[in-house]
């Protein structure tokens, strides 16, 4: 694992106020971060949320910002044109500040997540997708079990639908096992997609789906990475701690330790 492309998602430290949130990740030894995009860490409204505060925060501590967990494009799905308009402002709003905060990449809604809505979406996602092209902005939507996000073909075809090398997946290998998919075979038909990952860990025995420390579950890190570099991925890598036990301070910093040892078996940094 190429650690200069490790990022922490500060969802694993939703609680806690933004200034808090980075001071924990940058402690685990993170130098960079994909930032929750709602209230408490970032905020698309500038009254509610000082976007240069926070970049200049982060630069305190040593991070920077990689991606945008801004959530962007559910009301595409909508058939109200004007409600579709308010929607494609706040997207170039969230693009504006990934490119503000040097960030390769957003993550975004795949509208309502019903494949019926694809043929509906996909034109206000393409002119989303081009605005962040124009700015170097990646957008992603995450593999995460609904009819869209759950399904790899499905995920293939909004993606060719909007048909944007700015526009595609945010996979999550984790996510896709939880939904009943094999992660090895959504990988392979996801391939040409796939703009963004996150990376966790968790078993799946009896139907029962739980969360495990890095290196602990079902999920093959070691295979996932080798086979990201063989499709030619060079995007970043977000380790999403969603634990509760051990406490977030603790775990970043565990699972960062993790990823080092992944990174180089013998030790090495």
């Amino acid at each position: 694992m190429d650690m200069t492309r490790v990022s922490a998602c500060s969802y694993g430290v939703r609680h806690l106020p933004w200034e808090e949130a980075l001071a924990v990740i940058a402690a685990a030894g993170f130098t960079r971060v994909d930032l929750l995009g709602r209230a408490p860490h970032l905020s698309l409204d500038p009254s509610e949320c000082d976007s240069k505060a926070v970049l200049a925060r982060a630069g305190d501590l040593g991070l920077r910002i990689a991606n945008l967990g801004t959530y962007v494009g559910r009301a595409f799905a909508s058939d109200d044109d004007a409600l579709c308009e308010q929607e494609l402002a706040q997207a170039r709003r969230a693009v504006e500040l990934a490119t503000l905060f040097g960030a390769r990449s957003i993550r975004v809604s795949p509208g309502d997540d019903d494949p019926a809505h694809i043929d509906r979406m996909a034109p206000w996602f393409r002119r989303a997708a081009e605005y962040a092209a124009r700015r170097g902005v990646a957008m992603g939507f995450e593999t995460h079990g609904g009819g869209i996000s759950g399904d790899p073909e499905q995920c293939v075809a909004l993606s060719r639908a909007v048909g944007s090398p700015a526009f595609g997946v945010l996979y999550d290998p984790c996510n896709v096992m939880k939904a009943g998919v094999d992660y090895r075979r959504a990988l392979d038909i996801t391939a040409e997609h796939i703009v963004h990952v996150h990376i966790k860990d968790a078993t799946m025995r009896d139907g029962a789906f739980r969360l495990t420390m890095l290196g602990e579950g079902d999920i093959d890190v070691p295979w996932l990475l080798d086979a990201l570099d063989d499709l030619g991925y060079r995007g970043d890598l977000a380790l999403e701690y969603e634990l509760d036990d051990p406490p977030p301070a603790e775990g970043l910093r565990l699972w960062y330790e993790a990823a080092r040892r992944i990174a180089s078996p013998q030790g090495g940094a």
